[in-house]
């Protein structure tokens, strides 16, 4: 199934099944303070949503989305092919990142699932594969630490809502 973004500018395939990108993905790549000639690297990329809105906004770019699921990443570089986009979509996992991915970037953008308190992804699988790939609280790096990123403010809090989600998957696997 298709679904058109930014008033039809990026058309977007996506599976009948499982996670859909909607607002969210829009409103993420228009929060990427991102400028011409500059790189780029999504992680967790889906069906390239977010990474195409940001193209469509800034097309001189050098952007990466990385993918653990092949089915997705395939779609999502079709998705970059339909609609004209020169960026890169590759399957991997972004704790086990290929070589020639583990350096700096200008920006690194994810849009990861966000549960409130005592809550869990429906699907048993993707929440056991969720609390696996959580960093333990004292690693550096919120998000990956193959990646340099910039510590934010918020740190101790995402840390916190991190760890209490990594108990309430536990309790529910």
């Amino acid at each position: 199934m298709s679904e058109t973004f930014l008033d039809g500018r990026v058309k977007v395939a996506q599976p009948e099944l499982g996670f859909r990108s909607g607002l969210d993905a829009v409103m993420l790549a228009a929060a990427v303070p991102v400028a011409p000639g500059q790189t780029v690297l999504e992680l967790g990329a889906g069906s390239g949503a977010a990474s195409l809105c940001l193209m469509a906004r800034v097309g001189e770019i050098r952007l990466t989305g990385v993918e653990r699921d092949e089915a997705l990443a395939a779609i999502a570089r079709d998705n970059a092919a339909a609609n004209g986009a020169d960026c890169t979509f590759v399957a991997a996992d972004i704790f086990a990142l290929p070589p020639e991915l583990k350096r700096d970037f200008d920006h690194v953008f994810a849009n990861p699932p966000f549960h409130g308190e005592g809550q869990v992804s429906p699907d048993t699988a993707r929440a056991a594969a969720l609390m696996a790939r959580v960093p333990d609280a004292g690693q550096r790096g919120a998000t990956c630490p193959n990646v340099r990123l910039r510590i934010l403010p918020a740190e101790r809090r995402c840390r916190r809502r991190r760890d209490r989600y990594r108990r309430t998957v536990r309790r529910a696997v």
